[in-house]
């Protein structure tokens, strides 16, 4: 059912939330409103991490070079990378007045998303630059048709990719969903 398209007094058997944090009346559902809004706010969600011990991307007070993103984003859109305070002044510009944080730049080597479903890693794909440009990509989103999908059996998975991913989902109270995690030297991300 669509979010938008819902009677307000139907009550549902089972909810299962991908990303909504609308209210629905149900006594059953996957994935609390608090948990999606946690993993929504990309600074909270790092900070998080970070304090946690999970391995992730600094933010903020970090040194050139950096990645220059909006809070809210998806899909790889509105990305800057910034070498310097001039690169940086025109990302900001372009945001136009959209709140922001800097991220640090780990160029990726990898890039993997995991699905977990209540504890358990269901499957896991790794991203596939199309040309050796899309490699030096920024983002790799398979959205902006630079990148492909690749399902990856189960005995080629990177395990440290995987326990990665496992302690973000728990940490952040998840029932499901995905977690995309980059590799750099054998290091995740």
């Amino acid at each position: 059912i669509r979010n938008d398209k819902i009677n307000p007094s139907e009550k549902f058997d089972l909810i299962v939330r991908w990303g909504t944090t609308s209210d629905i009346n149900s006594d059953n559902f996957l994935n609390h409103t608090d948990a999606i809004r946690s993993v929504n706010n990309k600074v909270g969600c790092r900070t998080k991490m970070l304090n946690a011990g999970i391995s992730c991307p600094q933010i903020n007070n970090i040194d050139y070079p950096f990645i220059l993103r909006p809070t809210l984003h998806s899909q790889g859109k509105d990305l800057y990378l910034c070498n310097n305070i001039e690169d940086f002044n025109n990302g900001v510009a372009k945001l136009k007045g959209r709140p922001h944080y800097i991220s640090e730049y780990i160029k990726k080597d990898e890039e993997w998303g995991i699905f977990i479903f209540q504890g358990r890693i269901s499957s896991m794909i790794k991203k596939e630059p199309k040309t050796e440009e899309a490699k030096n990509a920024i983002a790799w989103n398979v959205s902006q048709g630079s990148h492909t999908f690749e399902n990856v059996n189960w005995d080629q998975w990177d395990i440290k990719v995987a326990l990665e991913s496992l302690k973000a989902m728990k940490l952040f109270n998840l029932d499901f969903g995905r977690v995309d995690v980059i590799v750099k030297d054998g290091v995740p991300y």
